[in-house]
């Protein structure tokens, strides 16, 4: 067996997996972000979020937050980034150390067009 096509044809077949794989992703965040998260606003009490906010924040690791971070920050509108700098100051200085290196992440990420 020829090793090149071999090579090739596993990287059609991942690249369109990947592709699938994004499009189904890209669905369900939509649907999280236009049902679920509106009813965090409205059905969770601020205590009962803060106390969920600080178990997320001690269960992601420190290695994730160089890109973590960015991509929150880069995510968020205005208003988010300023409640979220406002709420721990030391996020800013992570997100300006870590965000040319998220973008040349997220750039090889994204599908080129």
């Amino acid at each position: 067996a020829d090793p090149d096509a071999d090579f090739s044809a596993n990287r059609t077949k991942v690249a369109g997996d990947l592709s699938t794989m994004v499009e189904q992703l890209g669905a369900h965040l939509d649907f999280e972000e236009r049902t679920a998260l509106p009813l965090f606003v409205s059905e969770m009490p601020v205590a009962e979020y803060k106390k969920l906010e600080s178990k997320a924040r001690k269960a992601t690791p420190r290695e994730q937050s160089g890109f973590l971070i960015p991509w929150i920050v880069e995510h968020a509108s205005p208003d988010q980034r300023k409640a979220l700098f406002r709420s721990a100051p030391p996020l800013r200085i992570v997100n300006w150390l870590n965000r040319r290196r998220y973008r040349r992440l997220d750039e090889a990420l994204l599908p080129a067009g």
